[in-house]
């Protein structure tokens, strides 16, 4: 039997009953991982509140003395198998403690391989230390190799897509039949994620406002709250939808109440303004049967196909935006076709395929 350690980040605890895009994969990843007993698996997460659904050994959070948390954690259990959770600059430390265990880097995206957290030999470093890399898309492993100039012999990457859960996002009771947006019934468009620059929210709000110039009836609600690292943003976007009756900002919402904001609107839009990875947010908004309207970049395109939404390549110009917005609201029988897309391109991504492929890893790496 393989013990597996799963070392998730510092920031916030898991289960993600505060949310946080990591932290929620691996709560979903950790329960398929029970299905597959001939591995032991413990899971290294800061917090104190949790379900004893897997084995959680909880060690300091505080951003300074959590690397040497993680490796006396490490010490006592004495695993086999060693997985990062998008942390790379742990690797090195790690694989000098403890040079028999086969470590895993799992990257979510290409945040803190940038120079703002390793310089470029640091990365790379990581990326070679380690006996397996994971990532989240072809695109995420091809930026990798433009990147650190990697040859197919100078790392090990493993692509394997996120899943979410399917049971939690769908639909209570089948969607009413598609209408054309009315004063009566606006079309419901819907944003979730960080309320920050690179994510495109102020993108949006321009789109929607310029629709409702133009009398077409819709109306925005934006899930998500902006950190304290852009508070600027988060007042330039207050300040951009006071008196604004047509846009609402709910701010955080935990993860357990979010399927109801999806079913209870009718288009969702990604306007991000940089290459995510893969862009998890888009796979839930699918699972519960909305067409996705999203930038043409990075992984994304991976995720959202021409059954399951629209990808705007002029992603930067809100007018891109509110022009497919407005198709959708006009044009009822598209709406519907990209909503039983959407359902059925959800199922592509599920935590049931990306466990056997880690389960998969783990045999490989422990033989």
């Amino acid at each position: 039997m393989a013990r597996v350690v799963i070392v998730a980040p510092e920031d916030l605890p898991v289960p993600a009953h505060r949310g946080g895009s990591v932290q929620i994969y691996v709560s979903g990843l950790m329960r398929a991982l029970q299905n597959y007993p001939n591995h032991q698996l413990t899971l290294l997460s800061p917090g104190h509140r949790y379900r004893k659904t897997f084995a959680i050994v909880h060690v300091n959070g505080a951003k300074r003395v959590y690397q040497q948390s993680v490796l006396r954690q490490l010490q006592r259990l004495s695993p086999d198998v060693i997985q990062v959770e998008n942390r790379p600059e742990l690797i090195p430390s790690i694989k000098q403690s403890f040079p028999s265990a086969k470590l895993i880097l799992n990257l979510h995206s290409n945040t803190f391989l940038a120079r703002r957290y390793l310089s470029p030999a640091q990365a790379l470093a990581a990326l070679q230390a380690a006996d397996a890399v994971v990532v989240n898309s072809r695109y995420l492993k091809s930026w990798i190799i433009r990147r650190f100039g990697l040859t197919a012999n100078s790392w090990q990457p493993v692509i394997v897509y996120p899943g979410i859960e399917l049971s939690q996002f769908l639909r209570p009771h089948p969607k009413t039949v598609a209408r054309p947006a009315s004063a009566a019934k606006p079309l419901r468009v819907l944003f979730v994620g960080r309320v920050i620059r690179q994510k495109g929210a102020l993108v949006l709000i321009d789109a929607i406002q310029s629709l409702v110039r133009q009398h077409v009836p819709v109306k925005l609600t934006l899930v998500g709250r902006t950190p304290p690292w852009e508070h600027s943003y988060g007042v330039e976007i207050r300040r951009h939808i006071k008196n604004q009756p047509f846009i609402h900002w709910v701010g955080f919402v935990k993860p357990q109440r979010l399927p109801s904001y999806y079913w209870n609107s009718d288009v969702f839009v990604c306007p991000s303004q940089w290459r995510e990875a893969f862009g998890l947010v888009n796979v839930e908004a699918m699972a519960a049967g909305l067409p996705v309207i999203a930038s043409d970049l990075g992984g994304i395109k991976e995720v959202v196909d021409s059954s399951s939404g629209v990808l705007v390549k002029n992603y930067r110009d809100a007018q891109a935006f509110a022009s497919v917005i407005r198709q959708l609201a006009e044009d009822p029988a598209r709406r519907q076709s990209l909503q039983a897309g959407a359902e059925r391109r959800a199922r592509h991504f599920n935590w049931e395929v990306a466990a056997r492929q880690f389960a998969k890893l783990y045999d490989t790496l422990h033989k």
